[in-house]
């Protein structure tokens, strides 16, 4: 298997089903009757333990200040984002089929910032990548009128 496919499944294929599940965990997370604040708050606990082990098998417990302040803007912008999901799922019982399609829309923006600020455009089939996201805008508008 090629380095770019094991990158794929590594990094994108396994990742999606730790999100989807992450969506389903939160549902009944809700339906149990958590508050956005304190479900962030576990979110959170969880992610600190995962990055221990992380850090504890490689070794590895350097916080450059280049690398660090970005990780935790991530983790501030997350944050806000799954909170408002949350609340979404417990204020207004919008349903968890509805809801991922919509926030997974982050993943044109993610795609139009990486060709325009990281230049991945020189490394991509753009022509493919626009049909692609088109396609996910129409299966993501779909979803939401369902």
């Amino acid at each position: 298997m090629s380095n770019s496919t094991l990158g794929l499944l590594i990094g994108g294929f396994i990742p999606a089903i730790f999100f989807a599940a992450t969506g389903i965990f939160s549902k009944i997370g809700t339906k149990g009757g958590i508050g956005v604040g304190p479900y962030l708050i576990a979110i959170g606990l969880g992610i600190v333990l995962v990055g221990i082990v992380v850090a504890s098998l490689n070794r590895d417990w350097a916080f450059p200040f280049q690398g660090t302040w970005p990780s935790f803007a991530a983790g501030l912008v997350w944050g806000v984002g799954s909170g408002l999901f949350t609340f979404a799922l417990s204020k207004y019982h919008t349903p968890v089929s509805q809801l991922t399609p919509l926030y997974n829309l982050n993943t044109l923006l993610v795609v139009l910032f990486g060709l325009i600020f990281f230049a991945e455009w020189k490394e991509v089939e753009s022509i493919k990548l626009v049909a692609g996201s088109l396609l996910v805008v129409a299966g993501s508008v779909l979803v939401s009128v369902a």
